[in-house]
This record gives structure tokens, C-alpha cells and sequence, in this order.
């Protein structure tokens, strides 16, 4: 596929395209996302911040409205939330 058609792809698949594509074509960029996600949990939980939710499959997370991409960790943080949506997010948060 061409770069033209792999970013139609991605736009029409709220994101998911590039990704599944990007796992078919390199099997290690799994484990990638795996540790890179890991890490996000381990940092919340070391935090004391709970953990919402996790998932590392991209049509899971492109169902879920929790999630704005393929794979994420969502944490469980209601002022932190609120403050994002906002599109302000104070250094004391």
C-alpha cells in the first residue's frame, strides 16, 4: 500500500489501520507496546493513581470510548480527567 492509501486507512479506522498494519509487517513492535504500556501501569500503580483500564489490542481500544488510539492505559483520576478535557492540566495535578 501506498502512503496515501495506508493514511485513508487510518482515518477511516479511527487510528487502527497503520497499527495493524505496522504488527503484521513487524512482529516485535507487539512487544514493544506491550512494555511501553507496562510501563504506564507500573508508574500508576507506584503512584498510588488506579488503573481504569488496559488493553493492548487496537480493535478492542477502537471500540472503547475510553481510548483514543490503539492501545492504552486509562487511568482512574476524575479531576485529572476533567482538566484534560478542558485542555488544561495545572503542574499541581
Amino acid at each position: 500500500l501506498g502512503a496515501g492509501a495506508l493514511l485513508l486507512l487510518d482515518s477511516a479506522s479511527g487510528g487502527v489501520g497503520v497499527e495493524l498494519a505496522t504488527r503484521a509487517l513487524s512482529p516485535g513492535y507487539r512487544r514493544k507496546i506491550v512494555e511501553h504500556e507496562a510501563g504506564h501501569f507500573l508508574t500508576a500503580y507506584l503512584l498510588g493513581c488506579p488503573v481504569e483500564a488496559c488493553l493492548l489490542d487496537p480493535l478492542r481500544a477502537a471500540t472503547d470510548p475510553r481510548f483514543q488510539g490503539a492501545a492504552g492505559t486509562v487511568f482512574f483520576d476524575p479531576l485529572l480527567a476533567d482538566a484534560m478535557r478542558a485542555g488544561s492540566v495545572p503542574r499541581s495535578s
